[in-house]
């Protein structure tokens, strides 16, 4: 399958590209500012229930806190129970109580667990004698443990908190409740007129089970982590059970007013190689932040973005493609008039471009050419016609004098190998000499590059015969054998070399042709180079041989040049004004070239047009 590149070259083709192109990459743009706010809208809506499981989750947590102290008020529905709490905390024997302090002290924690329902247990710690009690409503004992290491410290008369592992740390003898648990910590004091004594802290323990719940009750579909932790980063709950690590937290610390509620806004961030949805409350109040992470990879592209973006690049393509099947339309009738105009200006005048299907603009250009292609031909074929056939005449002329000064020449040869006795080589220069006449003899005016450069081996052998102090080399390309040109274009150039360019008293004389296609402001040419390292050339010599080759053939009387003039001339007649033969020395000022620059024309091209011109009678 032959594929045509597509190329754009009419200036209003190009405007019009331009235009649809400017058009495109506008809609484009608006497209991808609409995607934009499309996305942010998606991704908002994506997040809203992940920000209300957050919401709801925070204010769980800060519930459970406001209620504390409506859990302790149980103690003072018992009478004496809470000045019972404080003697316990300030004995070093709790067995030196009386049993009905003891039993009045575990009913008022089992009266607290009963309020709060999701308290699974409770901690007594006494700053007076430094001993841990755990109480345990399952079966309502209140038993010491011992302390693993010193108690953490809390702010008296502020509600802590202490995740799992503080409160394991605590002490090898704590049993937990549940899998996982944190603790509110509240302190217990005796008031007096004067000041508040500080005797301990209770602890009322509480699973993270139930933030778990929370959670459930909300269909999350994406891959999520929720956490809370207090203001030093201590994992109070995760849900993913990971507890142990909180490096990976982006919290946002606050400014300002610490006692309020503050939301930050949803931002994107990397963790490892994965990036993920981040957004936090803090609590300032009770000190503790609510977060989550969500991965983006969960999110995916919004529907609504890639609906946008799909109808602004078909759209965009449409409109490209439109122009392109319009402008291959259009090229493929200007192509046809063009056609018509290369086939008119390759002198066939008689050629009409033919009409199209319908009543376009083009349509009335062809109608309107072919007009002015019938009155042209009856006001430019006679002189036109007339003028072919005397180049013709005059280029006959001038390929037939080259043959009695070559055959001159040939014949001198043959005379001087017959005088030195060598039959031999005489009776193959005649050969040699009889195949070059026969060339000669042929009516063609034309021959291929390929049957010149056999008639220029067959000369080059003759000379062999003659001068043995001598080597040539032939560089052509293979593909230029079939391209035409006039018969003798280049045997008289080695011709000339051996009368003109060979030092007989040397023994490195050197001929080289070479041959290439090349392309020029994309336009082909044949170059054919023909170099010897004889005599160089003077500067004066070569302006007066570019002026011989200037000159008609039949105007120069000169002896000297006839043969570059004569061949020079040949190729203007036949090719045109700039064509022809450019002779110079080598590039480092020695020796003698000769530069031939034709187009690259057909042999049976080349006879058609002498055969076309030979036959429009003469006006």
């Amino acid at each position: 399958m032959k594929l045509h590149k597509f190329r754009i070259t009419g200036f209003y083709s190009k405007m019009l590209l331009f235009c649809i192109l400017i058009l495109s990459t506008i809609s484009l743009i608006l497209a991808a500012i609409v995607s934009s706010f499309a996305k942010k809208y998606e991704q908002a809506e994506f997040l809203k229930k992940y920000d209300l499981t957050l919401n709801n989750l925070h204010n769980s947590f800060e519930l459970k806190q406001r209620n504390y102290n409506a859990a302790l008020d149980s103690l003072f529905d018992i009478p004496y129970a809470y000045n019972d709490l404080c003697t316990f905390l300030q004995i070093a024997n709790p067995y030196d109580l009386e049993v009905s302090t003891n039993k009045n002290i575990i009913t008022a924690l089992n009266r607290i667990c009963d309020f709060d329902s999701s308290c699974i247990g409770i901690l007594l710690f006494s700053n007076v004698t430094k001993q841990l009690y755990q109480f345990d409503p399952k079966y309502s004992s209140l038993n010491q443990i011992p302390l693993t290491t010193d108690w953490p410290e809390h702010s008296p008369f502020t509600l802590g908190i202490m995740n799992d592992t503080q409160l394991m740390l605590s002490s090898t003898g704590f049993k937990k409740p549940s899998s996982n648990t944190y603790g509110l910590v509240g302190t217990i004091f005796k008031s007096s007129s004067k000041t508040n004594k500080v005797l301990g802290q209770i602890i009322l323990l509480y699973p993270t089970s139930e933030f778990l719940s929370v959670l459930n009750s909300y269909p999350l579909s994406a891959e999520y982590a929720y956490s809370i932790t207090d203001s030093k980063q201590n994992i109070i709950f995760r849900s993913s059970g990971d507890y142990s690590d909180s490096s990976d937290l982006f919290l946002e610390y606050p400014t300002g007013n610490s006692n309020n509620v503050v939301s930050y806004p949803t931002v994107t961030t990397t963790i490892g190689k994965e990036a993920y949805f981040t957004s936090s409350i803090y609590n300032g109040r009770y000190d503790f932040y609510t977060s989550y992470q969500i991965k983006k990879a969960g999110y995916g592209t919004g529907y609504t973005q890639n609906l946008i973006l799909l109808l602004a690049l078909f759209t965009c393509v449409c409109s490209i493609s439109l122009y392109v099947v319009t402008f291959q339309l259009a090229r493929k009738k200007v192509r046809i008039i063009q056609k018509g105009m290369s086939k008119i200006g390759s002198n066939n005048l008689t050629y009409r471009i033919p009409h199209s299907k319908g009543q376009d603009e083009y349509s009335h250009i062809i109608t309107g050419f072919n007009r002015m292609c019938d009155d042209l031909q009856k006001n430019v074929e006679q002189s036109y016609v007339y003028a072919l056939q005397q180049k013709n005449a005059e280029l006959y002329a001038l390929q037939t004098s080259i043959n009695p000064h070559f055959l001159y020449n040939t014949l001198e040869l043959i005379r001087v190998q017959t005088l030195h006795g060598n039959p031999v080589s005489a009776s193959q220069m005649i050969l040699l000499l009889a195949k070059i006449y026969r060339n000669q003899t042929n009516r063609e005016m034309f021959i291929s590059l390929g049957e010149e450069l056999e008639q220029c081996e067959n000369l080059i052998s003759l000379y062999q015969y003659r001068f043995q102090n001598f080597e040539y080399e032939f560089y052509i390309e293979d593909a230029l054998s079939p391209y035409g040109l006039p018969k003798n274009t280049l045997q008289p150039l080695i011709e000339n070399y051996f009368v003109h360019g060979l030092d007989k008293n040397r023994e490195d004389n050197y001929l080289k042709l070479d041959g290439a296609l090349i392309t020029n402001d994309g336009n082909s040419y044949i170059k054919l180079t023909l170099s010897n390292n004889g005599q160089p050339i003077t500067e004066d010599e070569l302006k007066g041989l570019l002026v011989k080759l200037n000159q008609s053939v039949f105007e120069n009387n000169e002896s000297s040049g006839f043969a570059l003039s004569n061949v020079n001339n040949r190729l203007r007649i036949v090719f045109g004004e700039d064509y022809g033969i450019q002779p110079g020395a080598l590039e480092d000022g020695s020796g003698f070239s000769i530069t031939i620059m034709i187009p690259p024309v057909l042999t049976a091209e080349l006879r058609e047009r002498k055969h076309t011109v030979m036959q429009q009678p003469k006006p």
